[in-house]
């Protein structure tokens, strides 16, 4: 995250909401750019500036900006997030950007971001030649806007990227080749797992997993067969239930759960019994 130029505190590595971007005080408009720029870099780095150089009346110049790029990632974690971050394009949930613009979007990957009671709007996309975020809310109201806004600031993007594209087409880099780097493997794994096609000893019998698969993307790295314990972490309790409602079970597993106002904030004096739904972002 540093790498990138987010500089958080220490405290928010300790919140789980820090996985969907959550974060205490958040980050600018500027440094979003900046950091996502770094996928489209083949997973270099460049600080982000505002000021380029600054010349004298005579033309002489008296500060000039030196970039220094910093490796990140391996071009082929960088290519492997591509892959992904084109899905919110092709049928996620920027879909209808494409439409919207006036070049080849082949080559255009993107992210959308939203917070609780859609607080807080983002989009970042990024061409091999350029990297541009829009965030719509308010600073302190306390206000929120309505469902309509991702779709309103995925317009506001739209017509920032056609700016650049009517007036400056090569930075945008559209043809360049995306090279798919030796080291990424393909594998057909189980969407079920995330793993290889396998068996697991379920209630003493042993039963063989050849279900729906996915191709899915690695660096160097080929994923195991599906064993009883194929997750990161999880109790003996969670396998448990997972795999009786492999079986068939109705256990629950997979649901929605809904918290009381009083149980999320025991200390609260007053009672109440809205319910309230904790996921946030996408």
């Amino acid at each position: 995250m540093s790498k990138m130029g987010l500089n958080l505190p220490a405290t928010d590595y300790n919140q789980l909401g820090l996985a969907l971007g959550g974060t205490s005080d958040g980050v600018s408009v500027l440094d979003q750019a900046s950091a996502f720029s770094t996928f489209a870099d083949q997973g270099q780095h460049v600080d982000a500036y505002v000021i380029d150089k600054i010349t004298d009346p005579a033309g002489n110049v008296v500060y000039q900006h030196k970039s220094q790029k910093t490796k990140v990632f391996s071009k082929a974690t960088s290519y492997i997030m591509n892959q992904m971050l084109s899905g919110v394009l092709t049928d996620g949930t920027a879909s209808t950007l494409s439409d919207q613009l006036y070049f080849n979007t082949n080559n255009l990957v993107g992210k959308t971001g939203t917070s609780n009671d859609n607080r807080d709007i983002w989009f970042i996309g990024s061409t091999p030649g350029i990297t541009l975020a829009s965030w719509m809310g308010y600073d302190s109201t306390g206000r929120n806007l309505t469902d309509s806004a991702s779709s309103i600031n995925e317009q506001y993007w739209a017509k920032l990227a056609n700016s650049v594209y009517q007036l400056d087409p090569d930075s945008m880099k559209l043809e360049a080749d995306r090279t798919k780097p030796s080291t990424v493997i393909s594998s057909k794994v189980l969407k079920l797992t995330g793993q290889l096609p396998g068996s697991v000893s379920l209630n003493g019998n042993t039963k063989a997993l050849d279900g729906t698969t996915t191709t899915s993307l690695y660096n160097n790295w080929t994923p195991p067969a599906t064993t009883y314990e194929f997750g990161i972490g999880g109790s003996t309790k969670n396998y448990e239930t997972f795999w009786n409602h492999y079986l068939g079970y109705n256990n629950g597993y997979g649901s929605i759960t809904y918290s009381t106002a009083d149980e999320l904030d025991p200390t609260a004096d007053n009672k109440t019994t809205t319910s309230t739904n904790n996921s946030t972002s996408d």
